[in-house]
């Protein structure tokens, strides 16, 4: 038991690193701004309750995970950013 919660935790913090270097080597940095206050208000006032998503897509899996490669993470987030957006999310 111990052994399985290791190797689990072992593949949480591969995952977790090969995520963060694959985000980093593509170069595509994206931050996020807060609003100024008087912006978030009307903001609020004119689409009600706003829901956050943070919408990742990871394409590739170091070789021991057991996971398979992804073909097309990024079309599916867009297409999944679109969906929501569509929706007021």
């Amino acid at each position: 038991m111990a052994f399985s919660r290791r190797l689990f935790a072992a593949l949480i913090i591969s995952t977790l690193l090969a995520t963060s270097s694959l985000l980093r080597s593509q170069g595509r940095e994206k931050r996020v701004t807060p609003l100024p206050s008087s912006k978030t208000q009307l903001f609020e006032r004119s689409h009600g309750s706003v829901g956050v998503a943070i919408l990742v897509g990871v394409g590739k899996y170091p070789t021991f995970s057991g996971l398979g490669e992804l073909h097309y993470p990024e079309r599916d987030v867009d297409l999944l950013d679109k969906e929501l957006t569509a929706q007021r999310y």
